[in-house]
């Protein structure tokens, strides 16, 4: 909104001043002050075309040529590119193309055009990868662009893409996020493997080696656990049509009075494994199932029981 000093203000300066120095007097934008005063109707907004410049304006659309350099020749009458094309359009004037109403031969138009036809004619794909490959040529001849952006490499398909410098993304879509976490394994913390120490078995991670570790701490300091095995039984959710339809608990420990226990590690948990659990407490409420987090882990190494235990990872 414009106060009525406003209003004067531009009303005594509007013909010794600049618009743009009419903004910066007023702090508003160039384009505010240009439309304010052309809704005070205090510059001409009259069709002011003369004669000479209409003529101009016919003889470069007569040109077999296809190609119209608009900006060329806005520039060179003082006028903007929107506004020649406004009053072409208004005095009926159209390229070879539009005048016969289908496209040349591509042999036929000019460079630019065919530029134009050739990148709307690619798949995305080739889109793509032309985009990366000019974006890399530019960086290399040059250097790498300045400001609050920065173009970084996906990982996946090797493609560069742009995006702000806070932005945590390292891949350029989501199709090449996907494939990485349909090729990634559930345990990617984990540090699977065998351990000579238990027998050569393979644990997925050292979370469930140090547990296994412990298990047998226990067993030589005297608690009444006679055995250990590790995912030994598989249980069926036979109700369950999608989804998680079985789970196999970690640990199946044998005790003394020969009642059993099985016990979950998880240094990580997550969503399928939470479901798994909950299904089994529902279908087989006649067995104990016990979580060992990362809590406990933390607990073991505050007691520092963990220095007890030979081989502790």
């Amino acid at each position: 909104m414009y106060t009525q000093e406003e209003l004067n203000y531009l009303k005594d300066n509007w013909k010794s001043k600049t618009i743009a120095e009419l903004a910066i007097g007023l702090g508003k934008t160039v384009s505010s002050v240009r439309n304010r005063l052309w809704r005070m109707r205090l510059v001409d907004t009259s069709d002011n075309w003369t004669n000479e410049q209409i003529g101009a304006l016919r003889t470069l659309y007569s040109n077999p040529d296809d190609c119209i350099n608009l900006e060329e020749f806005a520039k060179s009458i003082g006028r903007l590119k929107s506004n020649v094309s406004r009053k072409a359009k208004s005095l009926g004037l159209q390229t070879n193309i539009h005048r016969l109403g289908k496209r040349k031969p591509l042999s036929e138009l000019c460079p630019s055009y065919q530029q134009k036809i050739k990148h709307r004619e690619r798949t995305p794909k080739e889109q793509k990868e032309y985009i990366s490959y000019v974006r890399r040529e530019a960086i290399r001849k040059n250097g790498h662009p300045r400001g609050f952006r920065e173009i970084r490499v996906c990982p996946v398909c090797g493609l560069f893409f742009e995006v702000p410098h806070s932005s945590p993304d390292i891949y350029c879509g989501k199709q090449c996020a996907r494939r990485v976490q349909l090729n990634s394994s559930t345990y990617t913390r984990g540090r699977g493997g065998r351990r000579a120490d238990l027998g050569n078995q393979y644990f997925r991670s050292s979370y469930e080696a140090n547990y296994a570790r412990y298990l047998n701490f226990l067993m030589v300091a005297g608690e009444p656990i006679t055995k250990w095995e590790f995912e030994v039984d598989t249980f069926e959710f036979e109700k369950i049509k999608k989804g998680t339809r079985s789970y196999t608990p970690d640990f199946k420990l044998h005790f003394k009075d020969g009642h059993i226990e099985y016990h979950e590690v998880k240094g990580w948990d997550y969503p399928k494994g939470k479901t798994a659990r909950k299904r089994f407490a529902k279908y087989y409420p006649q067995f104990t199932l016990i979580l060992i987090d990362s809590d406990w882990f933390k607990a073991i190494k505050k007691q520092g029981v963990n220095r007890m235990i030979e081989g502790w990872e």
